[in-house]
């Protein structure tokens, strides 16, 4: 007969702050360099509350769920990103904004999610970028104010971070590979209803394949326009993005790649594309590198709009729990461009100027349970 179920609850978090400075920051001018410094949350890795329950069903059966919220360290309120769309969390309602779902599944069939959770494209950009997805100079950051109209698509690459009034499949691994599926809505304040419903509805795919120290992942996702149209430009423009991402361990150093392009809507809509690499390494037991090179290439609507980014990151592990860190990050804009080097929802006040290079330290803790 079946096993008696079994179930756990786990509560987990990351704590992290420290303190930042960034220059030319918005309102800047040549003449006028605003800078940015104080204590912010979420260097090494954004703040956190979660919760996560597994029950045995028996038979390679489970059910689950998981809650999870961003809540800075340096101030207590929660925020970040509610949803594909990057929007930050004044979405009304909505505490658990970085995952909140329940999930069946089977060791043979796989898992079927429900819910509010995160894309693949977010995931592989994340666990590709060398600087591990940090909120100074990591990837999952990098985009270019000065590449956002309807008729180029989104001007972002982690703009389908997550998606809302979904559901979800990860299939088991055959030789290595297996592949993910998520279907539900763009994060707005008033979800569309009616004629509209169809409003920002989000698709996404997902390929992974692993094999000893190799890993390779591509995504494919779209987002509807504003009639429910992949290929409607409008207030709201539909688009396509596709990624390829890839990493090797050789043990004294591992390097990564990745490579993500943005279509937007429409028979004229072009392509914003990111290319990324870098190699992170152990020093000694406690100490890790890291550093890395990302280059955005606006697409064919705009002339002297492209912007590329150079991180590093240095780590020393206090014990298995707490992390001290130190990040930099530089970024080159041409004329018309506005790359930007750290996250807007983290760090408020710190979103770059066009036409103006970004520098920016950070030295903080990080504290995960």
């Amino acid at each position: 007969g079946a096993a008696q179920a079994q179930s756990s609850v786990t509560v987990y978090g990351i704590m992290d702050a420290g303190a930042l400075s960034i220059n030319n920051t918005v309102g800047s001018s040549a003449s006028n360099n605003n800078r940015t410094t104080g204590i912010q949350s979420g260097g090494l890795a954004s703040p956190r509350l979660g919760f996560k329950g597994v029950e045995d069903l028996g038979g390679g059966m489970s059910a689950k769920f998981v809650l999870e919220a961003e809540i800075l360290t340096a101030t207590g309120q929660t925020n970040g990103v509610n949803g594909v769309g990057g929007a930050a969390s004044s979405t009304s309602g909505q505490f658990f904004n970085r995952a909140s779902y329940v999930a069946l599944g089977d060791k043979k069939m796989g898992e079927v999610m429900l819910g509010l959770f995160n894309t693949s494209n977010y995931t592989n950009i994340v666990k590709f970028d060398a600087i591990g997805g940090t909120n100074l100079g990591g990837l999952v950051n990098f985009s270019n104010a000065g590449a956002t109209t309807a008729s180029s698509g989104n001007q972002g690459i982690t703009n389908t971070a997550r998606v809302n009034n979904a559901i979800g499949y990860i299939s088991p691994k055959f030789a290595g590979l297996n592949a993910t599926f998520a279907s539900g809505n763009k994060a707005v304040t008033v979800q569309p209803t009616g004629t509209n419903a169809a409003n920002q509805r989000t698709t996404d795919f997902g390929l992974n394949y692993g094999y000893k120290k190799l890993a390779l992942a591509a995504s494919y996702t779209t987002v509807a326009g504003s009639v429910g149209n992949m290929d409607t430009v409008g207030t709201t423009a539909g688009y396509r993005l596709l990624g390829a991402y890839g990493s090797y361990d050789f043990g004294i150093v591992k390097a990564f790649g990745s490579y993500v392009a943005v279509t937007g809507a429409g028979t004229n809509g072009s392509t914003n594309s990111v290319y990324a690499g870098g190699v992170s390494a152990p020093i000694t037991p406690k100490i890790a590198v890291a550093a890395s090179y990302s280059s955005f290439n606006a697409g064919s609507a705009y002339t002297n709009t492209n912007s590329s980014m150079v991180a590093l990151k240095a780590t020393y592990g206090l014990s298995k729990r707490t992390t001290l860190y130190a990040l930099s990050a530089f970024s080159n804009n041409q004329a018309n461009a506005a790359g930007q080097i750290s996250s807007t929802s983290k760090f408020s006040g710190t979103g770059a100027t066009t036409g103006l290079n970004q520098t920016g330290y950070m030295l903080g803790m990080n504290h995960t349970f």
